[in-house]
């Protein structure tokens, strides 16, 4: 008998996820899952589906003990727990974890030197899974090192893994920094954070362009910080048919054009949308309609840059800048495309129906460019990892995606980690054939191993 089918540590779990090292959330950095669970979780059912019940009550008093001691720390009790788990299994123990996930449970198992075995339908998991429980239990020293890295990288920590991660972020880092250097310009010696753009729509009344924006307020005061905040306003000139963004210190002072429409006293769904020059309302309909004919052309409205005092710090562009914006246009006309009939920029339409019609992004591939015209800001703003919002209430939904399985005998992706050596590639083949495995189930088979135990193993199943 298992101690799991007698006892578990709930307590103990339940102080340990509260923070620290049992709340995962170092694990949760590395890969983020959406069914993240606590690491003292992991560990406490590890131990207990390892460890047994004897019928002496002395003795189940010591394991629990001992277990409620090993959920004080990531590595507490360590060396007692591997010398209990070698007495309670002589020729080695072997765990295995049908639903893996991101290998939480495989992980603790490894941490402890027994074998462990994950199965995970999904080739997310699997990629999670290695990136958590494989690579950093491998022994990297072997490896040439880097043609980029320079000699004060090498070593520095200690973990020859974490060294060359460093050094490659670093060298992408430097290489992103010269390829944007022109799409970026810097402004007092450094680039910017990001940029805020909205999209803009002709007013069906006067004809002038305007933006669409939820909100003005850019940074919420701060009072232990003596921070007042930032916001902007839109000034128009009327004569010009021009607009422009004014930052202030504190809360807005202007109103945004997006409004919700108020209906026998309750907000109706849905925001019109009123122009800045002639204030002229265009209900939900009426806008999205124009997105629809193709009418929506961003604008760039504000800049932002990093401040140790207040975090983000927002200005208005400079003419270099909206230059360089200006400039990306024809840059991303240029660019080649992503793989056959995958353009640089997409284009895909929002299909009919779909509700969210008034954002940022007009294409079924998050936050880019409109499906009418490939818009430049958006395409930069990903560039830089920062998709901002002129509304935050109009966020952008992540389009579903889906992974088709392999066809018969078409290698998938199999993984074996270790603590202090190295594995021979292994790979996972699909078969149908009734008589490869006694049945028309569908089924993943692991090749062997070509080292002993301990290792893990998660695999696509």
């Amino acid at each position: 008998m298992r101690m799991i089918e007698r006892w578990f540590p709930c307590a103990e779990v339940s102080e340990a996820s509260a923070g620290g090292w049992g709340s995962g959330k170092s694990e949760k950095a590395l890969f983020t899952w959406f069914a993240a669970r606590p690491l003292a979780q992991a560990k406490a059912a590890v131990l207990t589906s390892l460890l047994p019940w004897p019928e002496d009550e002395a003795e189940q008093a010591r394991l629990q003990k001992l277990v409620r001691d090993a959920m004080m720390g990531r590595d507490a009790k360590h060396a007692e727990l591997v010398a209990e788990l070698a007495k309670a299994y002589p020729d080695g123990a072997s765990l295995l974890d049908l639903f893996s996930g991101r290998a939480m449970i495989p992980l603790e198992a490894a941490r402890l030197g027994v074998e462990a075995h994950g199965v995970d339908y999904s080739p997310v998991a699997t990629l999670a899974g290695q990136l958590l429980a494989d690579f950093p239990l491998r022994d990297w020293s072997g490896e040439p090192p880097l043609p980029f890295a320079s000699e004060g990288t090498i070593d520095v920590s200690g973990s020859r893994l974490l060294d060359d991660v460093r050094a490659v972020l670093d060298e992408v880092g430097r290489r992103y920094a010269m390829a944007m250097a022109d799409a970026y310009p810097l402004v007092r010696g450094r680039q910017p954070w990001g940029y805020l753009w909205a999209v803009t729509l002709p007013c069906e009344e006067c004809g002038n362009r305007f933006p669409l924006t939820g909100s003005l307020v850019l940074r919420h005061p701060l009072l232990v910080k003596n921070d007042p905040g930032q916001s902007y306003r839109i000034e128009v000139d009327r004569a010009a048919g021009t607009f422009r963004t004014v930052i202030h210190e504190g809360p807005q002072s202007g109103q945004p054009t997006l409004i919700a429409t108020m209906r026998g006293g309750k907000a109706v769904r849905g925001k019109s949308a009123i122009c800045p020059f002639c204030s002229h309302v265009h209900a939900k309909a009426t806008h999205a309609r124009l997105m629809a004919e193709g009418h929506g052309r961003d604008a760039l409205l504000v800049a932002a840059d990093l401040d140790p005092a207040v975090g983000k710090s927002f200005r208005e562009p400079t003419p270099r800048e909206r230059t360089a914006a200006d400039d990306a246009t024809g840059w991303l006309a240029a660019e080649s495309e992503f793989a056959r009939g995958i353009a640089a920029v997409p284009d895909e339409r929002i299909p009919a129906g779909n509700n969210h019609t008034v954002r940022p992004s007009f294409t079924a591939l998050g936050p880019m460019a409109t499906s009418a015209t490939p818009g430049r800001p958006s395409a930069l703003s990903a560039s830089r990892g920062r998709s901002t919002n002129s509304d935050p209430s109009l966020s952008s939904t992540d389009a579903a995606t889906s992974t088709p399985l392999p066809s018969r005998g078409t290698p998938l992706q199999c993984w074996s980690a270790r603590s202090s050596t190295r594995l021979e590639e292994q790979r996972l083949y699909r078969t149908s054939d009734p008589q490869a495995i006694g049945s028309s189930r569908t089924t993943y088979s692991l090749m062997k191993p070509v080292l002993p135990s301990p290792m893990i193993t998660l695999r696509r199943g």
